[in-house]
C-alpha cells in the first residue's frame, strides 16, 4: 500500500559536524533506502555508489540529483549545501565510518 508522507524538514547542516558527517545524514535521509547502507545499490537498476565520485564525477552526480535518472527521482529540492555535503560523503564514506567509531 502506498501513502503520502511529508518531506523531512530542511537541515541546518552547520550544526551537524564536518562536511562528511553532514553528508552521512543527507545520504541516510535521501539515498540509503535504495542504494543501501554499504552504497552497493542493486545493479543494474540501482547503481552502486561505491567510488561514485571518481567513477562519475561531481558534475554528473549534481545533474542526476537535479534531474533524476530513472528509476531515481530528481532531488532538485536539496539545498546546494546538502548536495555539497553528500558529495563530500560519497568522496570518502570511510571517513564517516571512522567518525562514527570515534564517537562510540
Amino acid at each position: 500500500m502506498l501513502r503520502l508522507e511529508t518531506k523531512p524538514p530542511k537541515l541546518n547542516l552547520s550544526e551537524l559536524g564536518s562536511p562528511v558527517q553532514q553528508g552521512t545524514i543527507v545520504y541516510a535521509l535521501h539515498c540509503r533506502t535504495c542504494h543501501g547502507e554499504e552504497l552497493k545499490g542493486q545493479p543494474p537498476v540501482v547503481p552502486s555508489l561505491v567510488n561514485a565520485v571518481p567513477r562519475y564525477g561531481t558534475d554528473h552526480i549534481r545533474r542526476v540529483l537535479e534531474r533524476g535518472a530513472p528509476p531515481m527521482p530528481a532531488f532538485a529540492d536539496l539545498a546546494p549545501a546538502e548536495v555539497d555535503a553528500l558529495i563530500a560523503f560519497l568522496s570518502d564514506p570511510e571517513a564517516a565510518r571512522g567518525s562514527k567509531m570515534a564517537q562510540a
